[in-house]
């Protein structure tokens, strides 16, 4: 189903230092996190990463964002690949992913105040 506008932007995105913000990736069926890149942005309700691989939309993941600031927050969740940005350059993939599951959205909240 088409995203709207209003659900693209429905929460807060605050932008996050590319270098300093990890993102690990896991696949349904696997064990272990596999894929490695960055997190450019994030709200309570998705996120915008950087992959050498590109995923496809409609996957399901798990993913791990390392966020920076005064200490490294983790975010563990459960997120569905939304969109590809900028699929025709070269290089590393930007997506964008809507989570799904999250274990503690109240520490994201927490992270994005004081952000703000």
């Amino acid at each position: 189903m088409p995203i709207t506008d209003y659900e693209q932007r429905r929460y807060d995105r605050h932008d996050l230092p590319a270098a300093y913000a990890g993102v690990r990736v896991r696949r349904p069926g696997r064990q272990r996190f596999t894929l490695r890149g960055h997190a450019y942005d994030i709200s309570l309700g998705g996120a915008q990463i950087e992959l050498d691989h590109t995923l496809t939309p409609g996957d399901k993941v798990d993913v791990e964002l390392s966020l920076p600031g005064r200490r490294v927050a983790t975010v563990l969740a459960t997120a569905r690949i939304i969109r590809l940005c900028g699929c025709d350059e070269p290089g590393p993939a930007r997506m964008g992913l809507r989570f799904i599951e999250m274990a503690d959205r109240a520490a994201l909240a927490d992270y994005l105040n004081q952000a703000a």
